[in-house]
């Protein structure tokens, strides 16, 4: 089951932001636990419509 768009949209923020370099990885790694490797991610993110 794949988690919800705003949860990915908000690790993906996370992961993105100027934070911690900890807030950084724990928001990585719940993507990657969650979605998959970054093949994965890249295509949730285009099926969802997330840039």
């Amino acid at each position: 089951m794949e988690p919800p768009v705003v949860l990915v949209k908000t690790w993906l923020s996370l992961a993105w932001s100027n934070e911690d370099q900890d807030i950084k990885e724990r928001a990585l790694k719940m993507l990657e636990e969650k979605v998959g490797d970054h093949k994965a991610i890249a295509a949730y993110m285009e099926k969802h419509g997330i840039r």
